[in-house]
């Protein structure tokens, strides 16, 4: 990754872009060698940079594959009001990707674990798409936990996988607590109505700031439009005081909780 000398060191860039960077040892193992880019002097900056770009580069392939045995693991039947998946060997610095990735795809709750090999350990990471407290149910299915932590939408666990029916149990526990938790609403997948659909850019803030379009991404949004405009590009010409068009086209068969990822594409 080249980041321009002049370029603005924005939220976007940080979270976007360095920070998935940083975390990526740490994922994968050791998380010296981001400690060591931090620290690095002038002489030694692109070397330890080159490393952790690297093992960015392992994490994504390595999360690729994780979704990939996910899937393949859940199948295309609706995988009920919770979504709970474990694999040996899958590195727990990674699963809460995969659970995040699985909540967007599903709109419910995912609970993801890795187990260690050597020491049958399951290391868990929770993600929430709203309307269930992550918390409670971990709570309510402590029995069947070593530990666990975190808050409404995000929580991670542990549990011990060395007996073969573990994985059964802990689904069996943990689907019955989201459900005593959950809403009619929060079983559905939401949808977009059945035809094409025009967004305005407010509406989207007002309604689908819960499935993930921060204020910020807006406010980039109108600021990206802004300066096509200004240069005279972009889907139409405006004149002088006119308001802009704020609208985001999105596919009828997109889940709501995904409208945020073309909008990211399109302010890159």
């Amino acid at each position: 990754m080249e980041i321009a000398a002049d370029a603005v060191l924005d939220e976007k860039l940080v979270s976007w872009r360095l920070a998935p960077r940083l975390n990526a040892p740490g994922r994968l193992g050791a998380a010296e060698p981001a400690l060591a880019l931090l620290l690095a002097d002038s002489a030694s900056a692109a070397e330890r940079a080159a490393a952790v770009e690297d093992a960015n580069t392992q994490r994504r392939a390595v999360q690729d594959r994780l979704y990939a045995e996910a899937l393949e693991l859940l199948g295309p039947e609706d995988p009920g009001p919770a979504i709970v998946i474990g694999k040996e060997g899958w590195p727990a610095g990674v699963v809460g990707i995969i659970a995040a990735k699985l909540v967007d795809l599903w709109q419910r709750p995912a609970f993801v674990v890795g187990v260690d090999p050597a020491t049958k350990e399951g290391r868990g990471s929770a993600r929430s798409a709203g309307g269930v407290n992550l918390y409670q149910a971990l709570h309510q299915a402590a029995a069947h936990l070593q530990r666990y932590g975190g808050h409404a939408a995000a929580a991670g666990f542990s549990v011990r996988a060395d007996n073969p029916a573990w994985l059964e149990e802990l689904r069996a526990a943990l689907t019955a607590s989201v459900t005593a938790l959950t809403t009619t609403a929060m079983t559905t997948r939401r949808r977009l109505p059945d035809t094409a659909t025009t967004l305005t850019l407010t509406s989207v803030t007002s309604e689908l700031s819960r499935d993930g379009i921060s204020p910020a991404v807006l406010d980039a949004a109108d600021a990206s439009a802004e300066a096509q405009l200004a240069r005279g590009s972009g889907p139409a010409q405006a004149p002088a005081g006119a308001a802009l068009d704020r609208t985001l086209q999105v596919d009828a068969e997109l889940p709501l909780a995904r409208v945020t990822l073309p909008l990211l594409r399109e302010l890159e």
